[in-house]
């Protein structure tokens, strides 16, 4: 499932690793990605054919380092800051990254006769606000784009919750076990039970399962604490209706039988009106619920 599109613009000799941690924290999030790797023309086709792209995203992502980039002929502007104009002039929300400037940068990857047009080209970008962060390596940009990318889903109420923690870093072992419960989940929906004595390592495991095939579950991640050692456990109905009310609120419902305008909301109130989970589906712009 794709929840939106995101435009990445940036110079392409000197960034194509970077693009590409860029494309993997877009996917990381189910969103779906557009650039210049999409286009086959050349010079002003492909000037056409980006901006004609970049009308139909909902974000535009800038990376910038050392080179100004490609200007076509007849033309004053490169097709990269091209690209940040028309993103301006049209409203498209707009995410810009910088290279650290106390970042070693390869001196085969600056466009030296540019460097003048790349310096007020960063100058505009950061005068309009638009600076989210400064990167280096680019596991070092695919963790800030993905910062960044999740706080802006989460605005806009299109990302679930996502209540389950990390495993210990120090976990080992439980191989059989993982495998066992994977093969469970690749036959489809599931629900399966740890039993053990309290300290085991139950948690864990399941938390260990969750890091493992979280990026499956890409709407969200509950964690439900039924208190099974505690002298009172949690009832059914009760479990029911506590995890949504303690979730980070995302988006707002259409058809929902309750009337009521969040996904949590709903969840809750289609459970005791009918006893039944609602079936929560996000789509870019809507949302819909079966009570």
């Amino acid at each position: 499932m794709t929840l939106a599109t995101v435009f990445v613009s940036s110079t392409s000799l000197d960034l194509a690793d970077y693009r590409e941690a860029v494309r993997r924290a877009c996917d990381e999030l189910g969103l779906g990605v557009v650039g210049m790797e999409d286009f086959e023309a050349a010079d002003l086709d492909a000037v056409r054919a980006s901006l004609a792209k970049l009308d139909r995203a909902v974000v535009y992502l800038g990376v910038f380092a050392y080179r100004y980039g490609f200007v076509p002929p007849g033309e004053s502007r490169s097709v990269t800051e091209q690209e940040f104009d028309h993103a301006t002039a049209r409203g498209v929300e707009r995410l810009c990254f910088l290279v650290d400037p106390r970042f070693a940068w390869p001196e085969e990857r600056k466009q030296h006769d540019m460097l003048d047009r790349v310096r007020a080209l960063h100058e505009k970008v950061r005068g309009a606000g638009l600076v989210i962060d400064t990167f280096t390596t680019p596991d070092d940009l695919k963790h800030v784009v993905f910062l960044a990318l999740q706080r802006w889903l989460e605005r806009r109420g299109l990302l679930g919750p996502r209540q389950v923690r990390p495993p210990a870093p120090d976990f080992v072992g439980r191989e059989a076990d993982l495998r066992a419960l994977l093969e469970r989940l690749d036959r489809g929906a599931t629900i399966t039970g740890l039993h053990g004595q309290g300290g085991v390592g139950k948690t864990e495991l399941a938390l260990k399962l969750a890091a493992l095939v979280g990026e499956r579950y890409r709407d969200g991640h509950v964690f439900l604490d039924l208190r099974g050692v505690r002298p009172r456990p949690a009832a059914a109905a009760g479990a029911a209706t506590s995890w949504p009310t303690s979730s980070t609120p995302s988006g707002r419902w259409s058809g929902c039988p309750t009337t009521t305008t969040s996904w949590r909301g709903c969840t809750t109130r289609c459970w005791r009106a009918s006893g039944r989970f609602c079936c929560w589906t996000t789509r870019w712009g809507r949302s819909s619920c079966a009570g």
